[in-house]
């Protein structure tokens, strides 16, 4: 067994309990338990699960510091074309087909919220409108491919 429990536990009077037992299943997993949720990055990269955390952050906060939506949209827009560049450069997973599907999902952020910029510039100028309905009907339809993905995935 587990060399800890058969120094430490094993001499207890309480060592067959059932709590001592999963204690000691816990205690020799090979893996440890935060490889689990980083486990599908590289060793060196695994920083990027905490990163991604900053990557929800960022784009969501921005709006409380700028004063027109404008400039909300720019700066959005700067932040995740920085992500998707970020990504694209360092490929954090260990698979393949997970960096490419996580960098056609920034993409796909990074086109919406193009799409949003540019209709929301746009939408005083009515000799733009077709333009606007096809991009906005483009936005719905590139909202619900990461759905259609879960859903297949599943």
């Amino acid at each position: 067994l587990n060399p800890v429990y058969n120094k430490g536990l094993g001499c207890l009077p309480c060592s067959g309990s059932p709590f001592v037992r999963s204690l000691t299943l816990l205690c020799s997993k090979p893996k440890p338990f935060l490889d689990s949720f980083q486990g599908c990055f590289k060793d060196e990269l695994r920083f990027f699960a905490g990163l991604y955390f900053v990557y929800r952050l960022l784009p969501t906060s921005v709006y409380m510091f700028v004063t027109t939506p404008l400039q909300g949209y720019i700066l959005t827009e700067s932040f995740l074309v920085s992500f998707l560049l970020a990504h694209a450069v360092f490929q954090p997973y260990t698979e393949k087909a997970h960096n490419i599907l996580d960098g056609l999902l920034f993409a796909i952020l990074v086109a919406i919220n193009s799409f949003t910029l540019f209709n929301f510039s746009n939408v005083s100028n009515p000799a733009e409108q077709t333009s606007v309905i096809i991009l906005c009907w483009t936005q719905v339809l590139l909202s619900y491919i990461p759905l259609c993905y879960i859903i297949w995935y599943i």
